[in-house]
């Protein structure tokens, strides 16, 4: 809020339901302090259970110091009201935490705290150094919407961030930071050695008389002085600064245990207080006299108070107040929830009979006090706001709570359309705003009628009426059509023979039915507002029934005059009003040169005739060429080509997979300037799968609006058997691989982000990894990447690949074999010796061997069979068991 330059005291609300009333709950901004010049910053909340939708903000000021509008329809003699529409959007289903501040800080602790967002229970904070940016890490976790943060660093400037814990693991953004500064430790002020003896503290221990310091001047280190009495009121603290530039210290340790306020009440010039060792104030540079309490808190036999003060030269003083202090009471004399702010108290604890609200304005009647219902027409303020009969809920749904504030100077008589109202003459004698709606004058659509009002000026002074009538029935008073001027009458009592006559014309359109008539009466002023009061004056409502021979027709708005009309815009009338048409066909009613009646602009993607259509007759439509649709393309980059138009400057294409015949997920565009594109230009896409492309096109830098004809294009397919590009290459398939570590690869392709093998043992159902796979960002493997492989064996490899998230399903197999196991090198040979070697080949990645021997007779028939296992390639007769030369 910006202010003006004289001081101003203002409200604001919030229609928070959508009712049509600003209710006290509405109330945004309840601070009772005023302002002058420059802007002001108020924090809102917004509950979490208002109606999402457009609601009206109500903000109205005043130009009296302290003084702030206590409801939304009052009356102030200076000030502004201002009325806006704002949008309530649904509440996030994790909102980030608001309103953070920290409080209670001290050298190493400080208190932080925040408002609850909708629908939170637990939250992380995360407290930094000043200027290290938005946490990257994790914050402590609370259940509270309190924190104190340990472990701080004294004097150092900190930030600190909360987040709502949405979920396990899930949480909102991090808020906005609130910044504080640690106190810093102790600092001296001048010179020299202070000397901590000579507590004097006696007159004080009782609080009876003044407590003179026992101070130390710290420049000449040791020469003590005792102060001359800076006053005899109980409770005072003086520390006395004589002559030139001196610092003293003053202390006392041991206190009754209770509650304490100190306040400062004269100061020259620097100084501050330790409370325990802890800085709890500080002023620097001359202040004079400040009347302000500076410190509440609790304190025992075991506190102490220090206080430190250094004067610049001359001769001054610094005195402080120590007293009791805490929370402000009010007395209950009635017991009704609410005390006389006239009578306070303050306390630690809550005395009995005393509550912490204020503001009874009667406390000896417990059914009157703030917030209770008003009870019309008694005189009596029961809800304590200054007014009477100001329950706006007897005029809804229309405003009501009128008030006059200086004097209710009444309307005695008000003649019109068989309405023949008189009442009290009296000031003061009767409501700011009557309610007379139980008298009913009758009056008929296109006729004219007298009005004639009387009532009391008390004086030689003018008054003026307003007669407000709502002839559309909408609940509201318009200030064009709906408010008539009533005339003037001065120096009446109420009761003479002076009137105020005007004439009054129903609209030929005004809705048949019952309506609502108010007049208003102001002192010195025509009322402008059927929703103020004044200083002066008074407000009565009364009834009117409108009869018409015309059944009333929907007209609709034409906001630019150009005979068309919005049929989302409507009103009911016997005949037009201004500003409406009988039609409902303008398809664009900001725009005068767009109607039905328009021709139709080719190529400015505007409907300048409302037909639903663009360039009709005219229309470039551009599309996918003949001979590509319903076809696969043979590469997944293969380039898709349109028909091209002279003066394009971009085409757009709508790119939307179809599976079964039917769209699937949410489209893709590409915008490019060439009549071509790719399947690679999108950000997604997938092999074996169906596209339906449309094509719109931009004609000298405007979008036409429309597309041309759908085509589908199918993108390579990886299963094609045999051989398709989801296989291993054919030149591999049905071999023998040369060697155990050959690369066993399947086509590259275009976009593809990982491949998955999978490799079958066909030779051997009982050896160990029957079926393994394996997953590649190449498009290649060895067997001997596996943890199984083993020579002399087919296996039989299938391929899948995956492009976005997804891999396909595997291609066709293919038969690879592994290189044989070898023979022993030595067959048909006759071993001389035992130790002579028997080998076989040394074949790559072989672990171990194991030589099978047999001793044979003369028909070369295996008798005994032996093993010899070896992780080398050869072995002799001597590792034979049992060997028989």
């Amino acid at each position: 809020m910006t202010f003006g330059y004289n001081w101003q005291g203002f409200g604001a609300w919030i229609d928070m339901n959508g009712d049509g009333t600003f209710s006290n709950e509405e109330r945004i901004i309840t601070s009772d302090d005023s302002y002058q010049g420059g802007s002001k910053v108020f924090p809102v909340s917004i509950p979490c259970d208002a109606t999402p939708g457009q609601h009206r903000l109500r903000i109205r000021t005043t130009n009296y110091s302290g003084f702030q509008p206590s409801t939304p329809c009052g009356y102030s003699s200076y000030g502004e009201a201002e009325d806006y529409l704002i949008t309530i959007a649904e509440p996030g289903a994790c909102s980030a935490p608001t309103q953070l501040s920290a409080s209670s800080i001290a050298t190493a602790t400080a208190a932080l705290s925040w408002n609850n967002p909708c629908g939170g229970t637990a939250w992380e904070v995360f407290v930094q150094p000043v200027g290290a940016g938005t946490p990257t890490g994790s914050g402590t976790a609370v259940t509270s919407m309190t924190y104190t943060a340990p472990g701080l660093t004294p004097g150092t400037n900190y930030e600190f961030y909360v987040r709502t814990v949405c979920a396990p693991g899930s949480f909102s953004i991090w808020s906005n930071p609130v910044a504080f500064q640690t106190l810093p430790l102790e600092q001296t002020f001048g010179a020299g050695v202070w000397n901590v003896n000579g507590y004097n503290g006696s007159q004080l221990d009782t609080f009876a008389g003044y407590y003179v310091a026992t101070t130390v001047d710290l420049n000449t280190s040791g020469v003590w002085s005792m102060s001359t009495s800076p006053s005899t009121a109980p409770g005072y603290i003086g520390v006395p600064i004589d002559y030139e530039a001196h610092s003293y210290r003053a202390m006392r340790k041991g206190f009754p245990v209770g509650c304490y306020n100190i306040q400062l009440l004269e100061h020259d010039d620097d100084s501050a207080i330790f409370i325990n060792g802890v800085k709890v104030f500080e002023h620097i540079s001359s202040g004079g006299d400040y009347d302000g309490i500076i410190w509440t808190g609790t304190l025992d036999a075991n506190s102490e108070i220090e206080i430190i003060t250094k004067e610049f030269g001359g001769n001054s003083s610094c005195y402080y107040y120590f007293g009791s202090g805490g929370t402000t009471y009010y007395v209950d004399a009635d017991n009704d929830g609410f005390g006389n702010y006239d009578l306070p108290f303050s306390s630690c604890t809550v005395p009995a009979g005393y509550v912490t609200d204020g503001g009874d304005c009667d406390d000896n009647n417990n059914a009157i006090f703030p917030g209770q219902v008003e009870i019309l027409e008694n005189g009596i303020d029961e809800n304590c706001n200054g007014m009477f009969d100001d329950d706006p809920s007897a005029f809804a749904p229309y405003c009501g709570s009128l008030n006059y504030y200086s004097a209710v100077e009444p309307i005695t008589s008000v003649n019109f359309a068989g309405i023949n109202n008189t009442s009290s003459a009296a000031v003061n004698g009767t409501p700011p705003m009557e309610n007379f709606m139980a008298v009913t004058g009758n009056v008929a659509a296109g006729e004219s009628y007298t009005m004639t009002l009387k009532g009391n000026t008390d004086g030689s002074y003018t008054s003026e009426f307003t007669v407000w009538i709502d002839w559309d029935q909408d609940a509201v008073f318009n200030t064009t059509t709906e408010m008539y001027y009533g005339g003037s009458i001065y120096g009446s009592n109420g009761n003479d023979a002076i009137t105020a006559i005007s004439t009054i014309a129903v609209p030929a359109n005004a809705l048949p039915g019952t309506t609502r008539m108010r007049v208003q009466k102001s002192y010195d002023e025509i009322p402008s507002d059927p929703c103020e009061g004044g200083s002066y004056g008074q407000t009565e409502e009364y009834t009117l029934v409108v009869s018409s021979d015309c059944t009333p027709v929907v007209w609709y708005a034409d906001a630019d005059a150009d005979g068309f009309g919005d049929a989302a815009i409507t009103t009911s009338a016997c005949s037009q009003p201004a500003g409406y048409v009988g039609n409902s066909t303008d398809c664009n009613d900001t725009i005068a040169a767009i109607n039905p009646g328009q021709a139709e602009v080719n190529y400015n993607g505007v409907d300048d005739n409302c037909d639903g259509q663009l360039d009709e007759g005219f229309q470039l439509l551009s599309q996918v060429q003949a001979s590509q649709c319903e076809t696969t393309l043979g590469a997944i980059n293969s380039l898709i080509v349109v028909t091209p138009f002279s003066n394009i400057t971009n085409y757009r294409y709508r790119v939307v997979k179809v599976v079964a015949g039917q769209p699937v997920g949410e489209p893709q565009f590409v915008t490019r300037a060439q009549p071509y594109f790719t399947f690679t230009n999108m950000s997604s896409y997938d092999y074996a799968s169906t596209y339906s492309i449309t094509v719109e096109l931009q004609r000298n830098n405007v979008w036409l609006g429309y597309y041309g004809p759908a085509c589908k294009i199918s993108t390579p397919a990886l299963l094609d058997s045999p051989n398709g590009s989801g296989s291993i290459n054919p030149s591999q398939c049905g071999i023998q691989i040369p060697t155990i570590s050959t690369l066993i690869a399947t086509p590259s392709l275009q976009g593809a982000t990982a491949y998955k093998f999978r490799i079958t043992n066909a030779t051997d159902a009982q050896a160990p990894g029957q079926v393994q796979e394996i997953e590649r960002v190449q498009n290649y493997f060895a067997l001997t990447m596996l943890p199984h492989y083993f020579y002399g064996t087919t296996y039989t490899v299938e391929v899948a690949i995956k492009t976005n998230g997804q891999f396909s399903i595997y291609g066709a197999p293919c038969a690879i074999s592994t290189p044989g196991v070898p023979m022993i090198n030595n067959c048909d040979q006759h071993m001389s010796q035992p130790v002579n070697y028997i080998s076989t080949a040394s074949l790559n990645k072989v672990t171990s061997h194991k030589f099978e021997v047999s001793l044979v007779d003369a028909n070369d028939n295996p008798v005994n069979t032996v093993t010899v296992d070896r992780t080398l390639s050869y072995f002799n007769f001597n590792m034979v068991p049992n060997y028989v030369p």
